[in-house]
């Protein structure tokens, strides 16, 4: 607890402050201003490749850009999926190891490393950085990025923070039901003929159509 002599330091010392930065605003604005920025430059948003510790039903595990700005995070799903071996192998790889990549462990790592420079290029470009800003420059020009699965797993977690479980393991078992019908499902894939023959789908395997609607809502 603190004294009545250390209180009163602490509030010689936050008035202090205010008036400083109010002179410095009267008096000295541009030097104000390179304050701010250099606050924001040191919380710059970067981008980093990333395996989703969440293994699929396949036990392999959906490699994804992550984007983190101050404390928050967004994924974004790639085409690529691998074992956690794999992924250190391709990405963690000993500079003195004598094991080499194969040519499509060489492609996966200079794919993915392309658009990490990409995310980062597009990141560099923003001020200020925003998240729809990022994306709108990001998701619409790589459709491989418009992961069905990355968008409900993020959708889950929100939910799960939240404490809506009941919502989030609905999500669950739609996003499960979908990946097997169509593996790596992306947004452009979904159309009306994709709908209408995944209901065909479901209602051969056993499904009531009541099921099908709550999958797609």
């Amino acid at each position: 607890m603190l004294t009545a002599d250390s209180q009163t330091i602490l509030v010689i010392y936050y008035l202090f402050v205010n008036i400083y930065f109010v002179s410095l605003l009267q008096q000295k604005p541009q030097q104000l201003t390179t304050i701010v920025a250099e606050k924001y430059r040191i919380m710059r948003a970067y981008a980093k490749i990333y395996l989703d510790y969440r293994a699929k039903q396949d036990g392999l595990h959906n490699v994804k850009i992550r984007v983190t700005f101050g404390t928050r995070r967004k994924h974004y799903g790639t085409d690529f999926d691998l074992t956690p071996a794999e992924f250190d192998k391709i990405f963690y790889r000993k500079k003195k190891t004598t094991t080499q990549l194969t040519k499509d462990q060489q492609n996966i790592k200079t794919t993915l490393e392309a658009l990490q420079s990409k995310a980062t290029n597009i990141i560099d470009k923003l001020d200020p950085f925003t998240y729809p800003d990022f994306e709108k420059h990001f998701l619409s020009s790589n459709d491989m990025f418009g992961s069905v699965l990355s968008a409900f797993n993020d959708s889950i977690d929100e939910l799960n923070t939240d404490g809506r479980t009941a919502t989030a393991i609905n999500y669950r078992a739609s996003i499960t039901s979908l990946e097997s019908y169509k593996k790596n499902l992306k947004f452009t894939d979904i159309t009306v003929k994709f709908l209408k023959n995944y209901e065909r789908w479901m209602l051969n395997n056993g499904r009531s159509i009541t099921t099908v609607g709550m999958y797609l809502r």
